[in-house]
């Protein structure tokens, strides 16, 4: 690996740590963390909506990119996504099937991912 593509490992690694402490900060103290990354909760629905379509770029990304090694990351990390969501959603009485499905359908993808990776 060369000097640059080092650089950029260091780039991205940094970048997940800036990202991972924001992440520790609303599991610890949500308002605190919401201050901290200049959140506003009347802006949540469209925050969300804003990571749905980066959600959506990811995937067409990587199926452009057609590695199925990042086909499968990318989606064992939208199936953690899922499972999260629907744990959060059912402990407190909320209907959890549609990000049970999604979860399935992320697991679908990372099936076939290995299936390809097996068969060279």
């Amino acid at each position: 690996m060369g000097a640059l593509a080092w650089l950029t490992a260091i780039a991205a690694g940094i970048g997940g740590l800036v990202t991972g402490s924001l992440a520790l900060g609303f599991w610890r103290d949500p308002e605190a963390a919401m201050a901290r990354a200049t959140h506003r909760r009347e802006k949540l629905t469209q925050v969300m909506a804003g990571r749905y379509a980066a959600f959506t770029l990811l995937a067409f990304g990587a199926a452009g990119h057609g590695d199925p090694r990042v086909i499968l990351y990318l989606f064992a990390v939208f199936g953690l996504l899922s499972l999260y969501d629907a744990w959060l959603y059912r402990r407190d009485g909320h209907p959890a099937g549609p990000h049970l499905l999604a979860a399935a359908g992320c697991g679908i993808v990372m099936a076939l991912s290995l299936a390809t990776l097996a068969t060279g």
